[in-house]
C-alpha cells in the first residue's frame, strides 16, 4: 500500500478569506468574503487529489519435462494504483519456453513472450499556479468545494473574479479519467534448430 509521505500546511478557509480580503483592500477593492460566516478547515485540495493506493503483483508458473521435452510457462499480472487520483499502471505478461528433441541429432527450442501495459497519468510537474494538478492543489482556495450542485467541477476563475483566470484552476480538471492514457503491447518470438551431425 502506497501513501503520501508528507503534505504542505496550507491556509484554512477562514485564513484564506482573511488574506483575500486584505489583498483586495490593498488594491482599493471591496472585500469579497464575509469572514464571520466562514469557519472550519474548508477544502484541503491535497486530500482531494491524493489517496492511499494498493499495489498487486501475481505470478503463476508451470513447468515440466519428459525424456524429450522440457517446458516452462508463466503468467504475470501487475497492478499499481497511483497516489494521485485517476492515475495507475497495469501490466499483463505471458512467457513460454520449450525445448523438444525431434531426433537424436535435431533439437527445437522456442521462446514466446507477450506483454500488454496500460498507463494513466496526470500532469504533476512543477508549473505556475494551477497549470498542473499538483500546483493547482496548492493554490486552489479552501473556501470552495471541488464540485458544484450539479456534480460538475467548480470553475474557480468564474466564481472568484479576483483570481487570475490564466492561473488558478480546479486541479481536478487535470485529473480527468483517461486524460493521458497510454497502451504498450509487445510480442517477442525466438526459435532455433540445433543440428548435431555427429549423432546417429
Amino acid at each position: 500500500m502506497q501513501k503520501v509521505a508528507k503534505t504542505f500546511d496550507l491556509l484554512d478557509a477562514r485564513q484564506y478569506a482573511t488574506v483575500a480580503n486584505e489583498f483586495l483592500k490593498n488594491d482599493g477593492l471591496a472585500p469579497f468574503f464575509n469572514v464571520d460566516t466562514i469557519s472550519g478547515k474548508g477544502t484541503d485540495w491535497q486530500d482531494v487529489i491524493f489517496r492511499d493506493a494498493p499495489v498487486h503483483n501475481h505470478t503463476l508458473t508451470f513447468s515440466g519435462s519428459s525424456d524429450k521435452t522440457n517446458y516452462s510457462a508463466s503468467g504475470n499480472y501487475y497492478s499499481q494504483e497511483g497516489i494521485i487520483i485517476n492515475s495507475s499502471a497495469q501490466r499483463g505478461s505471458f512467457r513460454l519456453n520449450l525445448d523438444h528433441e525431434i531426433k537424436s541429432w535435431l533439437t527445437f527450442a522456442g521462446n514466446i513472450a507477450i506483454s500488454r501495459r496500460e498507463q494513466l497519468s496526470a500532469p504533476v510537474d512543477n508549473g505556475e499556479r494551477g497549470s498542473t494538478l499538483f500546483s493547482g492543489a496548492l493554490s486552489a482556495p479552501p473556501t470552495l468545494s471541488p464540485y458544484d450542485a450539479n456534480g460538475q467541477y467548480n470553475r474557480i476563475e468564474q466564481i472568484y473574479p479576483f483570481t487570475d483566470p490564466t492561473d488558478i484552476r480546479n486541479p481536478l480538471i487535470w485529473s480527468s479519467p483517461r486524460k493521458d492514457r497510454r497502451l504498450y503491447n509487445s510480442l517477442l518470438i525466438n526459435t532455433a534448430l540445433d543440428f548435431n551431425p555427429h549423432c546417429s
